[in-house]
């Protein structure tokens, strides 16, 4: 969600992003988001608990056009996590940020909740091009529907 937030705020989209917590946890919101009759997709990350998640999810609220892993949007993607969007550059100037050797999930998000309040960071343009693509296949998927 942070990245994401990040990026709507610094470069824009007409998507809106919500805060999942976790893969297994998204009943709520997605009970929510039908509820409310609105359009929404969830994406997941590209592994096994991603993908046994989204076929939970589309079985049990019958989402076949709702729910995805990062490579089912683009082959691209496919094996990958977020953080496999964003760059080996990005990566190491979050490191270098933090002052620490190995990144976990918790240092993406962290980093871009802080970025998202100042927006004085630019995305390099390998991760810029990563999120573009994968934000350009979202809109269509919504456009299918």
């Amino acid at each position: 969600f942070y990245f994401f937030n990040f990026y709507k705020k610094k470069y824009g989209s007409d998507l809106n992003f919500y805060p999942g917590v976790g893969v297994d946890n998204m009943e709520a919101l997605i009970s929510l988001a039908l509820g409310y009759g609105r359009d929404f997709i969830v994406l997941a990350d590209d592994d096994a608990a991603g993908r046994a998640a989204v076929k939970r999810y589309r079985r049990e609220f019958l989402l076949s056009n709702s729910c995805y892993v990062y490579g089912e949007v683009d082959k691209r993607f496919k094996g990958k996590k977020l953080e496999g969007l964003i760059s080996n550059k990005t990566k190491a100037e979050i490191r270098k940020y933090f002052g620490i050797k190995k990144l976990q999930k918790r240092h993406f998000a962290l980093f871009f909740a802080e970025k998202s309040s100042v927006l004085d960071y630019e995305l390099d343009e390998e991760t810029r091009g990563n999120v573009s693509t994968l934000l350009q296949k979202l809109r269509s998927m919504f456009q299918a529907t």
